[in-house]
């Protein structure tokens, strides 16, 4: 079979606009910046690809994510969303479009003590589609599919909220870079159940996130020396399986913590660490920079 990309667009327009406060109207912001982008991908298939019950000749999807931000004295807030239309054109000469807005995610950050702390708060709004029916499952499928690498693989993923800090100070000839965030989400019903042909209607009720992370940074003569270290640990998570008759199967699990590590120099050696404790084991890799010889 082969599979042809086709990217017939992208495109992004960033707008400016300076807003003089008004006499006895207090601090309003000083300029507002609105960002809109564009996307387009395509697949057409030289033989119809299976799909369950129907056969795929090509498949697109255009997006439109917008996105504006603005401060006001020591705090930057912003807002993005976009549009989402796809489409899927089967062997059989029929159509299904699958189109719609994504969740919308507000964010604040507020710059203290002379930029040395930020606090970080967000909110994902559930603006997006979760539930579907019918023919949008077979589009989200597709859609979905990760070896596709559509511009938006789904659309909504329930409410959450984030709350963080982090700290920045020097040390000497380092500087140090210390930060954490919880998050919070909320039910929702996720679409991988669906794409995945669950017989029951599922809810998913996702446990609660702790990330920390510690950045560390110096000038050694002419290259410089970077070192990351982050960490997530989850509560448990929640799913919920709706069975005929309004009787419901639970079953809770729980995600083991996650551990990164990253060093890098400005020569352009790397070193990556991934440390996995569900499968008790330590991944490295190694990037070094490219070399001539004569």
């Amino acid at each position: 079979m082969r599979n042809t990309l086709i990217v017939a667009g992208l495109a992004g327009l960033a707008v400016a606009a300076n807003t003089a406060p008004a006499a006895g109207q207090g601090r309003l912001p000083s300029e507002v910046v609105t960002t809109i982008g564009g996307a387009f991908s395509s697949w057409r298939f030289s033989t119809a690809a299976p799909q369950d019950s129907i056969a795929v000749e090509k498949v697109s999807q255009a997006a439109l994510p917008l996105s504006a931000s603005f401060a006001v004295g020591a705090w930057t807030f912003d807002a993005g969303v976009a549009f989402s239309a796809g489409k899927l054109s089967l062997a059989s000469g029929r159509t299904i479009d699958l189109s719609g807005l994504t969740d919308l995610r507000v964010r604040a950050v507020g710059h203290l003590l002379a930029d040395r702390v930020l606090l970080v708060l967000g909110v994902n709004a559930p603006s997006g589609k979760t539930k579907l029916a019918g023919d949008e499952i077979d589009a989200v499928r597709v859609l979905g599919a990760p070896a596709l690498r559509m511009p938006i693989a789904n659309l909504g993923i329930g409410p959450a909220g984030t709350a963080g800090l982090v700290f920045a100070t020097r040390a000497g000839e380092w500087t140090i870079g210390v930060g954490g965030s919880f998050e919070v989400r909320g039910k929702y019903s996720p679409i991988e159940s669906q794409i995945a042909g669950a017989a029951l209607p599922t809810d998913l009720r996702p446990g609660n996130a702790i990330r920390a992370s510690l950045g560390l940074d110096r000038v050694f003569g002419s290259a410089r020396f970077s070192l990351l270290l982050a960490t997530e640990t989850y509560s448990r998570d929640r799913i919920e399986l709706r069975a005929p008759g309004g009787g419901v199967i639970a079953t809770n699990y729980k995600l083991r913590p996650q551990l990164l590590a990253n060093a890098w120099s400005g020569d352009g050696y790397v070193v990556v660490c991934c440390f996995s404790p569900r499968r008790r084991a330590i991944r490295w890799s190694y990037y070094a920079p490219e070399t001539q010889t004569p």
